[in-house]
């Protein structure tokens, strides 16, 4: 965590030297967030960011798929929600994927409110190639699989 903090107050100090800084109190996890231009910036670490974003995969997406990986996920899926259900006594989840980036900058038009850029960033400190590569995937996976709050790809 402190390396990924390192990160994000080096990305700050790069981007404005007017930012109000937001106590990491368990709440919420907008760590900061600054005007410039016409634009607001906010940054959160930890998190899905705001409720415009979402990181999430839900089980009717893929249950109906053709798609023979798919269904044997899905098959997966359906089989560990039972077993968690019987063996532990919990309730199943609809989520089939879900994700959380290391920090997210979200940038808004001011005038209008709209969101029109997302950087996402996964944060390593590893010399281990193979837990570099599972940044690099879980990264990608932020990419193609980010929502906006119609539940849209971007």
């Amino acid at each position: 965590m402190l390396f990924e903090l390192y990160w994000i107050v080096k990305l700050i100090k790069q981007n404005t030297n007017n930012s109000q800084l937001h106590l990491m109190d368990g709440t919420q996890n907008m760590l900061a967030s600054w005007e410039k231009e016409s634009y607001l910036y906010k940054l959160y670490h930890d998190s899905t960011g705001s409720n415009n974003i979402s990181f999430r995969v839900s089980e009717n997406e893929v249950a109906d798929s053709n798609n023979p990986y798919l269904i044997q996920r899905y098959q997966s899926f359906v089989m560990s929600n039972k077993l968690t259900s019987d063996i532990f006594d919990r309730g199943s989840t609809k989520l089939f994927w879900s994700g959380r980036p290391d920090f997210l900058l979200e940038v808004y038009e001011k005038e209008t409110n709209l969101l029109v850029k997302l950087i996402i960033g996964e944060v390593k400190n590893t010399s281990s190639v193979e837990y570099a590569i599972t940044g690099l995937r879980e990264l990608i996976d932020y990419f193609h699989l980010a929502k906006d709050n119609k539940s849209d790809y971007y």
